[in-house]
């Protein structure tokens, strides 16, 4: 995975030189050449030291390169992900924020940024960045789903919910976050409403029939209970 990671920056290493260059016509031919020569040596010392783990040795290469040339948003990315790796999470988040102010559009910025807002449990900032993220990946509506059920959002998290189970199905994760919900507030009749609309959309699932019939126990509706027994052994002899 080293190996892997250290390819993909050397790559990134590769893309931003050339950038470099083309942004310092300003400067002297000597000069550059010089610039140059620091911001190659800088880079590639953050890439070996990052590779061999030694993060803070990397952090200091990186401010060195943005010391000559702070216009690459991935150089603000990459030291943000140094500072991950250190567990300071207050620069990793301004790194971060910088790279994604350069380029606002970038995902895998934002998802970094929104795993440091998760790492701070700082819900509320991660809401506003996830909720960005989603335009790229829908995947992304389920950590949605699980910070409003943090923040204890109920109604939200749920609508969040029946879309998913309605346009992708249901998942046991999903389910789990569902029954949180319904504990803690204490909706037993819309759970069993639930279980009911799901029997009804799978009437060949066991999985629905026995969970309805959990509930209805639970509930203390026995007869229901046991009409409910009754359909599946109908339905699963």
């Amino acid at each position: 995975m080293k190996s892997s990671l250290y390819k993909r920056l050397l790559l990134i290493g590769i893309l931003i030189i050339p950038y470099m260059l083309a942004a310092q016509d300003d400067v002297a031919e000597d000069d550059l050449g010089n610039i140059t020569d620091e911001y190659q040596e800088f880079f590639f010392e953050a890439l070996k030291q990052k590779g061999i783990e030694n993060y803070d040795r990397a952090v200091t290469a990186l401010l060195e390169c943005i010391e000559i040339d702070d216009t690459n948003a991935v150089l603000y990315y990459e030291l943000g992900k140094n500072y991950v790796a250190l567990k300071n999470y207050g620069d990793a988040e301004d790194a971060l924020k910088k790279a994604v102010n350069k380029e606002p559009d970038n995902e895998w910025y934002l998802d970094e940024l929104y795993g440091v807002y998760i790492q701070q449990k700082d819900y509320n900032k991660a809401i506003r960045t996830v909720k960005q993220l989603v335009s790229y990946h829908p995947d992304y509506k389920e950590d949605l789903a699980g910070l409003y059920l943090q923040m204890k959002k109920y109604d939200d998290a749920l609508e969040i919910l029946d879309e998913l189970d309605k346009t992708i199905g249901f998942s046991t994760t999903r389910d789990r976050m569902r029954n949180q919900i319904y504990s803690a507030t204490g909706r037993s009749k819309e759970r069993i409403k639930n279980l009911e609309e799901r029997v009804e959309i799978d009437p060949e699932s066991e999985t629905n029939y026995l969970a309805l019939i959990y509930r209805y126990s639970e509930s203390g509706d026995k007869e229901k209970a046991f009409e409910t027994a009754k359909k599946l052994l109908e339905v699963n002899p």
